[in-house]
């Protein structure tokens, strides 16, 4: 959901549904969330970058599980947002961190400076 940087970075959002999580719940926004993770798995960006936002839940899972605690998250969460998580945990590594920004590549996707 950061169109900004997508577009100055010349990087494509990794689905359609560019404002993952939503923020209500409708049938709209179901269709949405199964949309995005259908093809991020079929998809897979090379490079995915959190971008740290406090009240969002981090990439990171000792992170995440930390902001979870905190009762941090945005109030609407997406009902696949595990299925997210799990997807991400399984098929991406932390490369680095630059500035505040977790940068995770794709596992047995060749590194670059990204």
């Amino acid at each position: 959901g950061y169109p900004g940087e997508n577009f100055m970075s010349r990087r494509d959002t990794p689905a359609a549904p560019m404002f993952y999580p939503l923020y209500l719940r409708s049938d709209i926004s179901s269709r949405l969330e199964a949309r995005f993770l259908q093809e991020l798995q079929a998809d897979p960006p090379a490079v995915i970058v959190d971008m740290g936002d406090e009240p969002a839940l981090s990439l990171d899972p000792p992170e995440r599980e930390r902001r979870r605690a905190a009762g941090l998250g945005w109030e609407f969460l997406p009902s696949n947002l595990d299925e997210v998580f799990a997807f991400i945990d399984a098929n991406y590594a932390l490369e680095r961190n630059f500035q505040g920004y977790g940068i995770y590549r794709l596992k047995g996707n060749s590194s670059q400076t990204p």
